[in-house]
């Protein structure tokens, strides 16, 4: 897969900091917010030739894991969600409540 790295990198590092700063302002870590920023800026920058929204699933749910959550959600719910990021209709603060409300601890 070809990717273009100066934006996976550039793009996500730029944004989870963003995301990480917000959540230092109000005093607490906002797990579903992180996740859904390294999600959001993969379907919406494209950095990669093809893939961007299953990249972008595996990258949230990698980091949810990684962190001890994980998605309840359908593959259904999933495809939908990130069909609408990729379409513009799902904003970054939408995609974060919707993993916020599918959050679940890992199994």
């Amino acid at each position: 897969m070809e990717a273009r790295w100066d934006c996976v990198t550039g793009a996500c590092w730029r944004h989870h900091w963003l995301a990480l700063v917000k959540c230092m302002l109000t005093g607490k870590v906002d797990i579903a917010r992180l996740a859904a920023a390294y999600a959001w800026v993969i379907v919406r920058n494209h950095p990669f030739v093809d893939g961007n929204k299953r990249v972008a699933l595996v990258a949230c749910r990698v980091f949810l894991r990684l962190n001890g959550y994980d998605l309840f959600a359908s593959a259904e719910e999933k495809y939908g969600i990130f069909m609408d990021i990729a379409s513009g209709k799902v904003s970054e603060e939408q995609l974060t409540d919707w993993i916020r409300r599918r959050l679940v601890p890992a199994s």
